[in-house]
């Protein structure tokens, strides 16, 4: 979806249609990449070093970071969607190697636990659930972007 975006709207914030949960697509992707990479850290994976470091990337487009208009401040949308396929490649291919009773042990992280209990619940929620929601937000978002000159 994100391809067939013209490179000139990539980065149009349009709160005055759209409340500011939906988030322009060069945001979204790397909210993405970087909720990949946290699953991946909680599946004991070593981030790729050809990556940047990952805190530049939650500062960017972490839970809490605000979308930027300003092209400059992103990465390029190619580079964002090739990182972004390499990390989902790269998580699949360790969740397939995760055994039934590691999926089923508890998350690592003791501060979600609250809300993702066991690996299982958080993978299945990064893979499954919050992508699914950023795809329905980006599909939104292009809706209304798009339609506006």
């Amino acid at each position: 979806m994100v391809h067939e975006i013209d490179d000139s709207k990539l980065y149009r914030q349009s709160t005055q249609f759209l409340p500011d949960t939906i988030c322009h697509p060069m945001w979204t992707l790397g909210h993405l990449i970087t909720s990949t990479m946290g699953m991946r850290e909680e599946m004991h994976e070593i981030l790729d070093p050809s990556i940047d470091d990952f805190r530049q990337w939650t500062e960017k487009y972490g839970q809490h970071s605000d979308p930027i208009s300003d092209p400059s401040f992103y990465h390029r949308k190619d580079e964002l969607i090739a990182v972004l396929e390499s990390q989902v490649n790269a998580a699949e291919k360790t969740l397939r190697a995760l055994t039934d009773e590691q999926l089923s042990g508890p998350m690592p992280d003791k501060r979600y636990r609250h809300i993702y209990p066991s690996l299982f619940h958080v993978c299945a929620s990064i893979f499954i659930m919050h992508s699914a929601e950023h795809v329905k937000m980006l599909s939104v978002w292009k809706y209304y972007v798009e339609s506006i000159p």
